[in-house]
Protein backbone atom coordinates (compact mmCIF):
# COMPACT_ATOMS: atom_id res chain seq x y z
CA UNK A 1 0.00 0.00 0.00
CA UNK A 2 1.11 3.24 -0.72
CA UNK A 3 2.53 5.61 1.99
CA UNK A 4 3.03 8.92 2.16
CA UNK A 5 6.20 10.90 3.57
CA UNK A 6 4.02 12.37 6.07
CA UNK A 7 2.53 8.95 7.26
CA UNK A 8 6.28 7.65 7.11
CA UNK A 9 7.40 10.17 9.65
CA UNK A 10 3.87 10.31 11.67
CA UNK A 11 3.93 6.41 12.40
CA UNK A 12 7.97 6.82 13.00
CA UNK A 13 7.65 9.69 15.67
CA UNK A 14 4.72 7.57 17.26
CA UNK A 15 6.72 4.12 17.66
CA UNK A 16 9.70 6.27 18.78
CA UNK A 17 7.12 8.35 21.25
CA UNK A 18 6.29 4.61 22.74
CA UNK A 19 9.45 3.49 22.97
CA UNK A 20 10.74 6.33 25.36
CA UNK A 21 7.74 6.44 27.42
CA UNK A 22 8.07 2.85 28.42
CA UNK A 23 12.31 3.47 28.66
CA UNK A 24 13.08 6.42 30.31
CA UNK A 25 16.87 5.29 30.32
CA UNK A 26 16.99 5.55 26.64
CA UNK A 27 16.80 9.64 27.57
CA UNK A 28 19.26 9.15 29.96
CA UNK A 29 21.62 7.70 27.48
CA UNK A 30 21.69 4.62 29.56
CA UNK A 31 19.92 2.31 27.04
CA UNK A 32 19.93 2.62 23.12
CA UNK A 33 17.51 2.46 20.18
CA UNK A 34 18.03 0.69 17.19
CA UNK A 35 15.61 1.51 13.23
CA UNK A 36 16.80 -1.17 11.07
CA UNK A 37 15.13 -0.02 7.76
CA UNK A 38 16.14 -1.26 3.48
CA UNK A 39 17.19 1.36 1.66
CA UNK A 40 14.89 0.09 -0.91
CA UNK A 41 12.01 -2.76 -0.65
CA UNK A 42 12.00 -5.51 -2.53
CA UNK A 43 8.56 -6.18 -3.16
CA UNK A 44 6.86 -2.94 -4.52
CA UNK A 45 9.65 -0.96 -4.88
CA UNK A 46 9.36 1.26 -1.72
CA UNK A 47 12.57 3.44 -1.08
CA UNK A 48 12.36 4.18 2.30
CA UNK A 49 12.47 8.08 3.30
CA UNK A 50 15.78 7.57 4.96
CA UNK A 51 16.70 11.75 5.47
CA UNK A 52 12.83 12.04 7.30
CA UNK A 53 13.63 8.62 8.97
CA UNK A 54 17.27 10.20 10.61
CA UNK A 55 15.48 13.86 11.02
CA UNK A 56 12.26 11.86 13.36
CA UNK A 57 14.94 10.18 15.05
CA UNK A 58 17.74 13.07 16.36
CA UNK A 59 15.04 15.59 17.34
CA UNK A 60 13.25 12.33 19.74
CA UNK A 61 16.30 10.20 20.77
CA UNK A 62 19.45 11.49 22.46
CA UNK A 63 22.36 11.23 19.63
CA UNK A 64 24.40 8.51 22.25
CA UNK A 65 21.92 6.20 22.37
CA UNK A 66 20.50 6.09 18.49
CA UNK A 67 21.95 3.58 16.18
CA UNK A 68 20.41 3.77 13.03
CA UNK A 69 20.71 0.30 10.87
CA UNK A 70 20.52 0.17 7.03
CA UNK A 71 20.13 -2.86 4.87
CA UNK A 72 21.26 -1.50 1.32
CA UNK A 73 20.37 -5.21 -0.58
CA UNK A 74 18.78 -4.12 -3.09
CA UNK A 75 20.11 -0.54 -3.85
CA UNK A 76 23.78 -1.35 -3.94
CA UNK A 77 24.71 -1.23 -7.60
CA UNK A 78 22.00 1.06 -8.38
CA UNK A 79 21.98 4.37 -7.14
CA UNK A 80 24.83 6.56 -5.95
CA UNK A 81 27.96 7.44 -7.68
CA UNK A 82 29.32 3.64 -8.76
CA UNK A 83 26.29 2.53 -7.15
CA UNK A 84 27.47 3.20 -3.52
CA UNK A 85 23.84 2.80 -2.57
CA UNK A 86 21.38 5.66 -1.23
CA UNK A 87 23.14 6.49 2.09
CA UNK A 88 26.04 7.87 0.48
CA UNK A 89 24.17 9.35 -2.06
CA UNK A 90 22.36 10.98 0.45
CA UNK A 91 25.66 12.09 2.44
CA UNK A 92 24.16 10.42 4.99
CA UNK A 93 27.11 7.77 5.43
CA UNK A 94 28.33 9.90 8.96
CA UNK A 95 24.93 9.38 10.75
CA UNK A 96 23.99 5.71 9.47
CA UNK A 97 25.92 3.35 12.08
CA UNK A 98 25.47 0.07 10.19
CA UNK A 99 25.34 -0.54 6.27
CA UNK A 100 24.96 -3.72 5.03
CA UNK A 101 25.70 -4.71 0.84
CA UNK A 102 25.11 -7.62 -0.59
CA UNK A 103 27.33 -9.70 -2.59
CA UNK A 104 24.34 -10.90 -4.57
CA UNK A 105 21.96 -9.12 -6.82
CA UNK A 106 23.99 -6.49 -8.82
CA UNK A 107 27.47 -7.71 -8.17
CA UNK A 108 26.17 -10.85 -9.38
CA UNK A 109 28.04 -12.95 -6.20
CA UNK A 110 26.96 -14.43 -2.57
CA UNK A 111 27.47 -13.12 0.25
CA UNK A 112 27.60 -9.62 1.87
CA UNK A 113 29.84 -6.73 3.86
CA UNK A 114 28.79 -5.18 7.22
CA UNK A 115 30.04 -1.88 7.14
CA UNK A 116 30.38 -0.92 11.44
CA UNK A 117 32.07 0.24 14.41
CA UNK A 118 35.00 -1.58 16.19
CA UNK A 119 33.02 -2.91 18.50
CA UNK A 120 29.95 -4.33 16.72
CA UNK A 121 32.47 -6.00 14.11
CA UNK A 122 34.25 -7.72 17.30
CA UNK A 123 30.63 -8.40 18.53
CA UNK A 124 29.28 -10.08 15.28
CA UNK A 125 32.78 -12.15 14.96
CA UNK A 126 32.08 -13.36 18.61
CA UNK A 127 28.17 -14.14 18.76
CA UNK A 128 26.89 -13.82 15.23
CA UNK A 129 25.20 -17.56 14.96
CA UNK A 130 25.18 -16.74 11.10
CA UNK A 131 29.06 -15.86 10.92
CA UNK A 132 30.34 -18.45 12.98
CA UNK A 133 28.16 -21.21 11.65
CA UNK A 134 28.82 -21.07 7.86
CA UNK A 135 32.11 -21.38 5.55
CA UNK A 136 33.93 -18.83 4.30
CA UNK A 137 33.78 -16.74 0.74
CA UNK A 138 36.00 -19.18 -1.72
CA UNK A 139 38.67 -17.51 -2.76
CA UNK A 140 36.33 -17.36 -6.43
CA UNK A 141 33.61 -15.63 -4.82
CA UNK A 142 36.40 -13.06 -3.65
CA UNK A 143 37.69 -12.46 -6.81
CA UNK A 144 34.25 -11.95 -8.68
CA UNK A 145 33.15 -9.84 -5.94
CA UNK A 146 36.30 -7.46 -6.73
CA UNK A 147 35.96 -8.30 -10.38
CA UNK A 148 32.18 -6.82 -9.87
CA UNK A 149 33.32 -3.46 -7.80
CA UNK A 150 36.07 -2.86 -9.87
CA UNK A 151 32.70 -2.66 -12.61
CA UNK A 152 31.08 -0.24 -11.08
CA UNK A 153 33.87 1.93 -10.17
CA UNK A 154 35.15 2.32 -13.88
CA UNK A 155 31.54 1.97 -15.82
CA UNK A 156 29.21 1.63 -12.53
CA UNK A 157 27.51 5.57 -13.22
CA UNK A 158 26.99 4.69 -17.06
CA UNK A 159 25.34 1.32 -16.62
CA UNK A 160 22.93 3.09 -13.71
CA UNK A 161 22.34 5.92 -15.84
CA UNK A 162 21.05 3.04 -19.18
CA UNK A 163 19.17 1.74 -16.16
CA UNK A 164 17.10 4.39 -14.89
CA UNK A 165 16.00 5.13 -18.89
CA UNK A 166 15.02 1.58 -18.95
CA UNK A 167 12.95 1.78 -15.92
CA UNK A 168 11.23 4.98 -17.69
CA UNK A 169 10.59 3.06 -20.33
CA UNK A 170 9.55 -0.33 -18.93
CA UNK A 171 6.94 1.82 -16.39
CA UNK A 172 5.55 4.22 -18.88
CA UNK A 173 5.48 1.28 -21.79
CA UNK A 174 2.99 -0.87 -18.82
CA UNK A 175 0.87 1.93 -17.56
CA UNK A 176 -0.18 2.74 -21.24
CA UNK A 177 -0.55 -1.00 -21.90
CA UNK A 178 -2.77 -1.67 -18.51
CA UNK A 179 -5.01 1.43 -19.21
CA UNK A 180 -7.74 -0.87 -20.84
CA UNK A 181 -7.28 -3.46 -18.34
CA UNK A 182 -9.98 -3.30 -15.05
CA UNK A 183 -7.95 -2.39 -11.87
CA UNK A 184 -10.00 -4.96 -10.32
CA UNK A 185 -7.89 -7.86 -12.76
CA UNK A 186 -4.38 -6.08 -12.77
CA UNK A 187 -2.95 -2.99 -12.19
CA UNK A 188 1.09 -0.90 -12.18
CA UNK A 189 0.89 -0.23 -8.54
CA UNK A 190 1.47 3.58 -7.71
CA UNK A 191 4.45 5.20 -7.42
CA UNK A 192 5.27 4.93 -3.60
CA UNK A 193 8.91 6.10 -3.76
CA UNK A 194 10.52 9.41 -2.80
CA UNK A 195 13.16 8.78 -5.55
CA UNK A 196 11.69 9.44 -9.35
CA UNK A 197 13.50 5.75 -10.17
CA UNK A 198 13.29 2.10 -9.23
CA UNK A 199 14.62 -1.16 -11.13
CA UNK A 200 11.52 -3.03 -9.31
CA UNK A 201 7.99 -2.52 -10.86
CA UNK A 202 4.94 -4.00 -9.59
CA UNK A 203 1.52 -4.85 -11.08
CA UNK A 204 -1.46 -5.69 -8.25
CA UNK A 205 -3.22 -8.56 -9.55
CA UNK A 206 -6.51 -8.08 -8.08
CA UNK A 207 -9.18 -10.16 -8.45
CA UNK A 208 -7.26 -13.35 -9.53
CA UNK A 209 -3.83 -14.92 -8.95
CA UNK A 210 -0.82 -13.73 -10.73
CA UNK A 211 -0.62 -15.38 -13.91
CA UNK A 212 0.83 -18.79 -12.97
CA UNK A 213 3.21 -19.19 -15.98
CA UNK A 214 4.56 -15.93 -14.90
CA UNK A 215 5.65 -16.49 -11.11
CA UNK A 216 6.53 -20.05 -11.63
CA UNK A 217 3.32 -21.36 -9.43
CA UNK A 218 4.72 -20.16 -5.82
CA UNK A 219 2.48 -18.23 -3.62
CA UNK A 220 4.78 -15.99 -1.56
CA UNK A 221 2.13 -13.67 -0.54
CA UNK A 222 -1.16 -13.59 1.66
CA UNK A 223 -4.49 -13.72 -0.79
CA UNK A 224 -5.63 -10.63 -2.21
CA UNK A 225 -2.23 -8.90 -2.22
CA UNK A 226 -0.11 -11.19 -4.91
CA UNK A 227 1.77 -9.19 -7.25
CA UNK A 228 3.68 -9.77 -10.43
CA UNK A 229 7.27 -7.97 -9.41
CA UNK A 230 9.96 -7.36 -12.44
CA UNK A 231 13.17 -6.60 -11.83
CA UNK A 232 14.66 -4.92 -14.88
CA UNK A 233 18.55 -4.60 -15.17
CA UNK A 234 21.13 -2.86 -17.26
CA UNK A 235 21.29 -5.48 -19.86
CA UNK A 236 17.78 -5.57 -20.84
CA UNK A 237 16.32 -4.07 -24.41
CA UNK A 238 13.28 -2.11 -24.95
CA UNK A 239 12.27 -4.81 -27.10
CA UNK A 240 12.52 -7.53 -24.75
CA UNK A 241 10.30 -5.27 -22.01
CA UNK A 242 8.09 -4.49 -24.53
CA UNK A 243 7.62 -8.43 -25.03
CA UNK A 244 7.09 -9.07 -21.60
CA UNK A 245 4.34 -6.01 -21.13
CA UNK A 246 2.48 -7.11 -24.03
CA UNK A 247 2.52 -11.06 -22.68
CA UNK A 248 1.37 -9.80 -19.30
CA UNK A 249 -1.62 -7.48 -20.65
CA UNK A 250 -2.51 -10.02 -23.14
CA UNK A 251 -2.76 -12.45 -20.04
CA UNK A 252 -4.85 -10.08 -18.42
CA UNK A 253 -6.77 -9.41 -21.14
CA UNK A 254 -7.76 -12.99 -21.50
CA UNK A 255 -9.18 -13.29 -17.75
CA UNK A 256 -11.44 -10.26 -18.87
CA UNK A 257 -12.77 -11.84 -21.98
CA UNK A 258 -13.12 -15.16 -20.08
CA UNK A 259 -15.26 -13.81 -17.38
CA UNK A 260 -13.67 -14.48 -14.49
CA UNK A 261 -14.28 -13.45 -10.82
CA UNK A 262 -11.98 -13.61 -7.64
CA UNK A 263 -11.36 -17.00 -7.14
CA UNK A 264 -10.51 -18.18 -10.70
CA UNK A 265 -7.22 -17.94 -11.95
CA UNK A 266 -8.15 -17.70 -15.73
CA UNK A 267 -4.85 -15.79 -16.05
Amino acid sequence: MARSRTTYDASLQASLISVLGRCPQIRAGKSTVFVVVESLYSMDGDVAPLAEIIRVITELVPEQAAYIIVDKSHATGVYGAAGRGLVSSLSLKSIVHTRIHTFGKALGSSGAVVLTSPPVRAYLINYARSLIFTTSLPLFSVIAISCALDILEAHGDRLIARLMHLCHFFGAALGEHLAPVPREVMALLPPTTHLSDSHVCAARAGAPSPPRGLRGGNDAAPRGTECIRVCVHAGNTEEELLRFVRALVASAGGYVKGGGTAGKSHL
